[in-house]
């Protein structure tokens, strides 16, 4: 197989550019499985063994800064209006709202901005290219630029779009709280009022990344060329200020699919604060189940999907559609299980979490084990086919064509699972870490619901109990992720393939622990 450059390639099946050396990687042979041998047994078990301990030690060092980032701005969102000079307390509960959707914002602003910069790193930039300069000819008409440079640029540019939705956001919150009847308060509308301007903003960061790449860089300016020598001259001169407006309308309804996810997390879990009250051991069991369940037809629908584009999904989108709804939905059930004032019970509501996760996960393995195994056997099965394609295609060289197909189509597979896996790691710890810093900043805040009944434990004794849970949580999880990823390495699932110190990865994780917390600030800020 040839070699790919690990460039950032642009592709019609995403909204940005990402590197895909997930999919361009040689292809491994993966032969039928032959029956192990008993002293190679042990060895290949203790490699099994050393993969999974990597791969969980690089997920609790990588989690462990989006973790810092959620508790953060979970102070953050304590502080509210700080430029009223009043306590939060005293606040009213328009400006504080309308404070928070300011900080939510601001921060998600920034963070989409650094997010896209790094997707133009890689390229070479053409030093004073106007829109109808010719091809630059050579590396001396060119130059790269730092990340810091590319977000500079990328902000200028998106500056309008920023200063819109900004006043937008922060105007239309306050004055929708204001003369909102306190009855519709409940139904929590600046939350969705931050969703939809978010995704104004990220729609906006793709539209203007795209348009750096076209008319600033080499390889988008030869792609560009190549695209307006298909064209007539008539309606390559279209183009202007009023054609970018159905442009960046398809990018916003491009995106709409990658956020629905989340969308439908949240509506869950505001649906079960709003009309569902749990109180008793069957009610947080039901819960749990449905949160579980919730969860894992979010994955499969998002696996499936990753499974049937045509063009190979790039890994970090991968990763964004299967940890967002896992974070969404488990913090809610952790931060419940946190809430309980029955220590026992949270505890034990805890061990079925892990023994019901590290279920779910043998059972994939070994079924995409399996799944592999049978794309695997249709290589050696003959290809019968029409006169026509006979004479056209001798048998031998479909044969061939058929084997590299099948061993890609089982080799993608892996990859996908293996995607999977590392994304819903990730995501647990930092529904974990969310859901005790949730708790910590917010549990005896006055501008949240979380009403703490009649107690005869003290404070202090309160927080010691949520901190052992929360450690006990960890603890049983490590012990999950690790005997699970055993198990899925020796089904052949490659943890290799990722570079989980990807940066792009790094800020999205962070970007997902302050959403997490900005979600559940905007769910349980009182009516």
């Amino acid at each position: 197989m040839k070699t790919v450059d690990n460039s950032v390639l642009f592709s019609r099946a995403t909204t940005a550019w990402a590197p895909t050396e997930l999919f361009t990687l040689p292809l491994k042979k993966m032969p039928a499985a032959a029956p192990i041998q008993p002293e190679r047994a042990a060895p290949r078990r203790l490699r099994a063994v050393k993969l999974a301990t990597i791969t969980l030690v690089r997920v609790l060092r990588n989690a462990s800064f989006s973790i810092l980032v959620g508790w953060l701005f979970g102070y953050v969102y304590t502080t509210g209006n700080v430029a009223s000079g009043l306590s939060p307390a005293e606040q009213s509960y328009a400006s504080y709202v309308a404070a928070n959707g300011a900080w939510f914002h601001g921060v998600f602003s920034a963070t989409i901005v650094v997010l896209f910069a790094i997707r133009l790193t890689p390229e070479k930039f053409v030093i004073q290219a106007p829109r109808n300069a010719p091809k630059p000819d050579g590396e001396s008409a060119s130059c790269s630029l730092t990340l810091t440079q590319c977000s500079f640029k990328l902000l200028w540019r998106m500056t309008p779009h920023l200063i819109a939705t900004t006043a937008a956001e922060v105007v239309g919150c306050y004055l929708l709280i204001q003369y909102l009847p306190p009855s519709g308060r409940k139904y929590k509308p600046a939350m969705y009022m931050n969703s939809f301007w978010s995704n104004f903003v990220l729609a906006s960061a793709d539209y203007c990344t795209r348009d750096i790449y076209s008319n600033e860089t080499i390889r988008g300016l030869a792609r560009r060329q190549l695209r307006e020598k298909k064209k007539d001259r008539s309606s390559a001169r279209r183009h202007s200020w009023m054609s970018s407006t159905p442009r960046y309308l398809t990018l916003y309804v491009r995106i709409l699919p990658g956020v629905l996810s989340s969308l439908i997390a949240i509506v869950y879990v505001h649906s079960i604060s709003l009309f569902v009250t749990i109180s008793r051991e069957s009610e947080l069991l039901a819960f749990a189940i449905g949160s579980i369940a919730l969860k894992l037809t979010l994955q499969e629908v998002a696996k499936r999907h990753l499974l049937s584009t045509a063009t190979p999904l790039p890994r970090r989108l991968m990763i964004v559609l299967v940890s967002t709804p896992t974070i969404l939905v488990d913090t809610q059930v952790r931060m419940l299980l946190l809430r309980l004032q029955d220590v026992n019970i949270s505890v034990l509501g805890s061990a079925l979490l892990a023994l019901t996760e590290i279920s779910v996960r043998t059972c994939k393995s070994i079924l995409i084990h399996r799944e592999v195994q049978h794309v695997l056997k249709k290589r050696i099965e003959p290809t019968f086919g029409n006169g026509k394609e006979t004479a056209v295609e001798p048998t031998p060289k479909r044969r061939v064509t058929i084997t590299a197909d099948t061993e890609a189509r089982g080799q993608r597979h892996l990859v996908v699972h293996a995607a999977e896996i590392y994304a819903d790691m990730y995501a647990e710890y930092l529904a974990m870490g969310c859901s005790y810093a949730i708790m910590f900043f917010f549990g005896d805040h006055p501008q949240y619901q979380f009403v703490a009944a009649a107690e005869e434990k003290s404070a202090y004794t309160q927080q010691m109990n949520k901190f052992t849970i929360f450690a006990f949580q960890v603890g049983v999880e490590m012990v999950v992720d690790l005997f699970a990823c055993s198990v899925e390495a020796l089904q052949g699932v490659d943890f290799t393939s990722f570079d989980q110190n990807d940066p792009f990865l790094t800020f999205f994780m962070s970007l997902l622990a302050f959403a997490n917390v900005s979600i559940s600030a905007g769910l349980y800020i009182r009516s």
